[in-house]
């Protein structure tokens, strides 16, 4: 009896420090996939990222979304194809005269998830941006300061431009938000802190 007190007490210690250390590994889960510390390292590593943690977790479960949703449109074999020797080993020796290298692996990882991403925005999210004429004269009558006096056809084209850009986050953020309301998205209750590039 004793030995089987024990025993249970020595597995139930066994499974809390095994779900600590999961806890503090994972920062969270979206669809079953796990986004770890290491992953979110790599993410500063790479794009060189100066948020608040919580924020960069949040751009790395909207990843992971996006990449999904590219996969189920059957986008990722031909984009993945794009992604070259020549381009990583190129990304790896910036990054590292930058002060921040990282694995070869997990670069061509992070490179190929981009492809997939911007192939589902070709074809989810650009074809689906316009730019209303009348919205364009309305900018420039509510900016008179910004263009000096030029006159509208002069900065016809770069008001054009900021619309349509503030168009297609709308919509890239309209998407992301459908696929938040629809994916299973968990994260440890008390993580621990990011901690990047020696902080």
């Amino acid at each position: 009896m004793l030995r089987a007190g024990l025993l249970f007490a020595v597995t139930a210690w066994v499974a809390t420090v095994a779900t600590a250390a999961t806890t503090n590994f994972v920062v969270a889960v979206v669809a079953g996939e796990v986004i770890s510390r290491h992953d979110c390292e790599v993410a500063w590593r790479i794009e060189g990222r100066r948020e608040a943690p919580e924020t960069l977790i949040d751009h790395l479960v909207d990843r992971r979304l996006l990449v999904a949703e590219g996969r189920r449109f059957g986008l990722a074999t031909e984009a993945i194809a794009r992604v070259d020797e020549a381009t990583v080993t190129a990304r790896l020796h910036e990054l590292a005269a930058a002060g921040r290298p990282v694995e070869r692996a997990a670069l061509r990882h992070w490179l190929e998830e981009e492809a997939i991403i911007r192939a589902f925005e070709r074809v989810r999210i650009d074809p689906f941006v316009t730019v209303d004429p009348r919205a364009k004269r309305d900018a420039y009558d509510a900016a008179p300061e910004r263009y000096a006096g030029r006159p509208f056809y002069e900065v016809e084209e770069e008001i054009t431009r900021d619309l349509h850009d503030q168009a297609r986050r709308q919509r890239l953020a309209e998407v992301v938000a459908a696929l938040r309301s629809r994916a299973h998205i968990s994260r440890p209750t008390h993580p621990l802190p990011l901690l990047f590039g020696g902080e």
